[in-house]
């Protein structure tokens, strides 16, 4: 009827709007050489490090984290999320059943935790930022995992900004002898390779 869509147009038109909606898959590859696709950004991340957490609450993706290590403490709402991991040990029974559709690890602060997640079918993006410039696009790289990629591209913009400027600052003073420990028994400390030397240097 005349000012009626025919049942062909309707269909059409729900069938466009369906395919808005689902987008293009979203690939990524980590920092430990895995490549993970999904079909739609993450809305139920497991975070297995407090740096992890920490940066998707920056990006604006705190709301997304049903799961976090036992040392995720900042920013405050963090606090309240299940406790899923620590340095050494997981509760995998819990990762199961909170049913993540991404999880986020650490790649030299997990140990082996992030594989025996990836082995029990679930996406894991690992993460292992050498320098100060990897930061930024760190936050971008979460940010299209998570559909806040239009919330980092400022902020990582502005991190890159406010590093130079700290690079400028101290441009041409002297160097201080610095000895970085981390374990007393036995005494260990960091190779040239961490992001706490780049930060120190």
């Amino acid at each position: 009827m005349k000012g009626r869509l025919s049942a062909a147009a309707l269909l059409l038109l729900s069938l466009l709007s369906g395919a808005a909606a689902c987008g293009e898959p979203i690939t990524e590859a980590d920092d430990a050489g895995h490549t993970i696709t999904l079909g739609s950004p993450a809305t139920r991340i497991v975070s297995l490090a407090p740096n992890i957490t920490e940066l998707l609450f920056y990006i604006g993706a705190g709301a997304y984290v049903i799961g976090a290590d036992e040392y995720s403490n900042y920013p405050e709402a963090a606090k309240a999320i299940p406790r899923v991991n620590n340095y050494s040990t997981a509760n995998y029974e819990l990762i199961l059943s909170l049913a993540p559709d991404l999880v986020f690890g650490w790649q030299s602060g997990n140990g082996q935790i992030p594989g025996r997640v990836r082995a029990l079918g679930f996406p894991v993006f690992e993460i292992e930022p050498r320098r100060l410039e990897d930061i930024p696009a760190l936050f971008l790289r979460f940010g299209r995992l998570v559909g806040r990629e239009e919330q980092a591209r400022p902020l990582a913009a502005d991190f890159t900004r406010r590093l130079e400027v700290l690079r400028q600052q101290q441009r041409g003073k002297a160097a201080v002898r610095v000895f970085y420990q981390i374990w007393n028994e036995p005494l260990m400390t960091l190779n040239d390779s961490h992001i706490v030397s780049d930060v120190i240097a």
